[in-house]
């Protein structure tokens, strides 16, 4: 005769993937979850990318279907985990923009500016207010202005430096022209005295 059983197939238990959350200053690196642990029934969806800029890193997992295989804690519906939180950077100077001298008079050498960086970003240099192409050579005060412009990853940075070319700067550049046409005339220059007019 034939016998009849009743018999169930249960579901297979898949492992339940779990996170720790790492919150981590951005740093401009990519940050990518080792995944390679997983239980081999478990469904990445999407790509595993990982995460740069400022945000939050959530990886969703799957079962390969809900019918056949359920979680460790006989749940079936999709995960998703935190794995990378990354927060906005304090820029800093690398090299701090910096001048061998902060004045000079007329003949010298102007100042030079020495290399500088920022941790982050590109630094713009003006001279009031004006795309920085070389020291002054007329007399005044000038400003060096050395900037980063923030963003959502970092923050920005500024620098400002004051540059002097003296006041006295013009008197001589007329005493050397002065001079220049008295020796075309013949006179000795060490003939001559410097002082206030009677």
């Amino acid at each position: 005769g034939t016998v009849e059983k009743d018999f169930v197939i249960e579901r297979k238990s898949v492992l339940k993937p779990e996170a720790t959350l790492q919150t981590i200053t951005y740093d401009g690196a990519n940050h990518k979850p080792d995944l390679s642990g997983l239980d081999s029934n478990c469904v990445v969806v999407g790509n595993n990318n990982g995460i740069t800029n400022v945000g939050t890193y959530t990886v969703e997992f799957k079962l390969p279907d809900t019918y056949n295989y359920e979680w460790s804690d006989e749940t079936v519906a999709n995960i998703s985990l935190d794995y990378y939180k990354i927060e906005k950077a304090t820029n800093v100077w690398k090299t701090e923009p910096a001048l061998n001298k902060s004045e000079w008079t007329y003949k010298e050498t102007a100042a030079t500016i020495n290399e500088y960086s920022a941790r982050f970003g590109t630094v713009n240099v003006t001279l009031d207010g004006e795309a920085y192409t070389a020291m002054p050579t007329e007399a005044g005060s000038y400003t060096l202005k050395f900037t980063v412009v923030g963003n959502d990853n970092y923050t920005g940075l500024e620098k400002t430096i004051t540059v002097t070319a003296p006041s006295d700067f013009v008197a001589k550049q007329v005493i050397d022209v002065l001079a220049s046409k008295l020796i075309k005339r013949g006179v000795d220059l060490n003939s001559l005295s410097w002082g206030e007019v009677e």
